[in-house]
């Protein structure tokens, strides 16, 4: 049912933002998600496997996941599951002019390409939810996503490319904003 999926998702939300369990709130997704595939909430559906794929970027890489049991889900790796959840989820929010939830699962898309050392496949979404973060006038956003572009910068050998898009993000921030994003660039 719709109610039971809500509360599902609401259970994942809670568990990985409040509580910090990613394998339980990975659960919980799942759950969600394929409730709301039942019930036909594409969009809810989407946002639940935003949530999952975030969920399984938090849990470190060799631990069993027992999220993604699903047969669907079964033949793929946890990289793969989350790469291919996102860029899902960003498709779907491209195509319903969803700006703002697009750049979302780009932004961590990218990060999902960057754990994977993709660091090419990164840029290229990362780059995307910026001009999107940028169109919207969200600089909180841009500051993240300009961190992470900074990062793929790293990880390609641009060193002398990162240290201003870091320089640019702060700029864009006050430490109040996100006193946790602040101090880590």
């Amino acid at each position: 049912s719709a109610l039971l999926a809500e509360a599902e998702h609401a259970e994942a939300a809670a568990l990985y933002w409040g509580v910090q369990d990613w394998e339980g709130s990975c659960m919980a997704a799942e759950r969600a998600m394929l409730s709301y595939d039942r019930t036909g909430s594409d969009y809810a559906a989407t946002k639940a496997k935003a949530l999952l794929a975030a969920a399984l970027m938090e849990t470190a890489p060799t631990t069993k996941a027992t999220c993604g049991a699903s047969p669907q889900l079964a033949t793929e790796s946890r990289s793969e599951r989350v790469r291919r959840l996102l860029a899902a989820a960003a498709d779907f929010h491209a195509k319903r002019g969803e700006a703002y939830d697009q750049a979302l699962a780009l932004n961590d898309l990218g990060l999902a390409c960057s754990m994977a050392d993709d660091f090419v496949g990164a840029m290229a979404a990362l780059e995307r939810a910026l001009g999107l973060f940028e169109r919207a006038g969200s600089t909180l956003r841009q500051a993240q996503v300009l961190q992470n572009i900074g990062w793929a910068d790293i990880g390609l050998g641009r060193f002398s490319r990162a240290l201003p898009r870091y320089a640019r993000a702060l700029a864009l921030m006050q430490p109040e904003q996100d006193p946790t994003l602040y101090a880590t660039m």
